[in-house]
């Protein structure tokens, strides 16, 4: 190991000894920078500008191109066919600790579970790729992704749920796929003119532009939606890099001599152009620290009946709210309320089963259904005398008000009506009282009566259910119908 990259070891270790601090949080407030210049460095700054170490790991193996930073190690292409990587205190260095099989571009980008590299045959048109490891080095898929027709994939980036690219050929457009590698849009976002340089936060993705003789940045939603290529106009030509932390946008830049970082607030104001000048020159790559990213959790809800769903953490409340971002990796438990006169029948997509909670990791974007059917109502039974009302039982699953409709022949001539508002679950007991027209024609007749029943739960949605019943003409014998709902 070179004795500058034992220095720093040496003086992590001490700085431990003096403040005792998680691991994890060692590279949080860090702006680390990598380039090919003189035989290739990689150097460290302070995110407020101070204790700037431009030898941090130097000197390199052939260089460095872009550098990603998980929350513990750092990775940076190579302009062979390896990815190199150290802890995020400069210690353990390796530069062949990853094998990408062929001759990389500059893009390598992380997130909490995966090293992302891209490499392809030669330049001009052709098959490029996109591979992947897990972040201590196993699993590691060379052709990950393959992206046919493209000069190379310059640039990447990723969270939680999608890989971005920039296709070093057009550079007109970012691509994004899913992080199961489906779904490939090499026209994500559009309208751009020769994009060097991608960055992506929880809801924003972020970009560096050259236009003419100067560059430019822009920025849109995580979705896509919201383009605005002029966040930030007219900076020096030359923008290779871009990453963005703590509410703050980096960029590196080299014309041929020096390079410089600059940066701005995240909505474009406040740039200062000298952030940290007089560094090496050919700066490939500006990273910070990732910081866990999130993914969407969807909820949809299915079915004849009514329910919600809420989470926790808070973020769900579906009712209103079906969509919510949570911190990668965060155990999401969802739980199912079905509303008055309505059951929970299950969950579908990331969930399983019916019982009434489930717990969702989001270790990607999730999507969950949950389906609610409608609780029955049911005719116990229904007589009718040789005078008197009709009786109907019915039986209901909660409180709320049904309704009964009783009508005669093909016209649905009106028989009887009755309304009952149940207090609790439990067994009603409805009256059809003939009105004055049926009476009339059970003198000489029997009437058949159709039943349409509805019950509309307090706070829940309405269901229905029929049955019949038969008056007998006056004078004649008692008549008995049952019929189930």
């Amino acid at each position: 190991m070179p004795s500058s990259i034992r220095r720093v070891a040496l003086a992590a270790t001490a700085a431990t000894i003096a403040v005792i601090a998680p691991a994890a949080a060692l590279g949080a407030d860090y702006l680390y920078y990598s380039g090919t210049g003189g035989g290739g460095f990689i150097g460290r700054v302070n995110q407020d500008g101070t204790g700037n170490n431009q030898s941090f790991i130097t000197p390199m193996v052939s260089g460095a191109g872009n550098i990603a930073a998980s929350s513990t190690s750092l990775f940076w292409s190579r302009p062979a066919n390896f990815v190199g990587h150290s802890a995020l205190d400069g210690s353990d260095v390796n530069f062949n600790w990853l094998d990408a099989t062929g001759p990389l571009s500059p893009a390598v980008a992380v997130n909490s579970r995966y090293v992302f590299f891209a490499w392809g045959a030669g330049g001009g048109a052709g098959t490029q790729y996109i591979g992947r490891a897990n972040l201590d080095g196993t699993g590691s898929t060379p052709t990950w992704v393959a992206l046919p027709g493209m000069a190379g994939a310059w640039w990447l980036a990723a969270d939680e749920s999608y890989v971005y690219w920039l296709d070093g050929g057009t550079a007109t457009s970012i691509g994004r796929m899913a992080m199961d590698g489906t779904g490939a849009n090499a026209t994500f976002i559009t309208g751009l003119t020769n994009a060097r340089s991608i960055a992506v936060t929880p809801t924003n993705i972020y970009w560096t532009d050259d236009v003419g003789a100067t560059t430019s940045i822009g920025r849109a939603n995580l979705d896509g939606t919201g383009v605005n290529t002029s966040l930030i106009t007219g900076l020096t030509d030359g923008v290779r890099s871009i990453t963005v932390s703590n509410g703050k946008i980096f960029w590196a830049t080299f014309t041929g001599g020096n390079s410089t970082i600059s940066s701005a607030n995240v909505d474009g104001t406040g740039v200062n152009a000298s952030f940290l000048t007089g560094l090496p020159p050919s700066i490939y790559g500006v990273t910070t620290q990732y910081a866990g990213g999130s993914s969407a959790l969807t909820v949809t809800r299915s079915g004849a009946g009514a329910g919600t769903v809420s989470s926790s953490p808070a973020g769900i409340d579906c009712g209103s709210t079906c969509t919510a971002q949570f911190t990668a990796g965060t155990s999401v438990t969802l739980t199912a309320a079905a509303a008055p006169g309505s059951n929970f029948t299950g969950w579908g997509g990331a969930c399983a089963g019916s019982a009434t909670t489930c717990t969702v990791s989001m270790t990607e974007a999730r999507s969950v259904n949950a389906e609610f059917s409608q609780a029955p109502i049911t005719v116990l039974f229904a007589r009718a005398g040789k005078a008197g009302p009709g009786i109907v039982r019915v039986s209901v699953p909660s409180a709320g008000r049904l309704a009964m409709t009783g009508t005669r022949g093909a016209a649905k001539a009106t028989v009887c009506r009755a309304v009952a508002n149940p207090t609790a679950a439990g067994k009603v007991t409805l009256r059809c009282t003939p009105n004055s027209a049926t009476a009339a024609l059970l003198r000489t007749r029997s009437v058949k009566v159709a039943l349409a029943l509805t019950f509309t739960p307090t706070g829940g949605t309405a269901v229905r259910t029929t049955g019949s019943l038969t008056f007998r003409k006056r004078g004649g014998a008692q008549h008995r119908t049952v019929v189930t709902g």
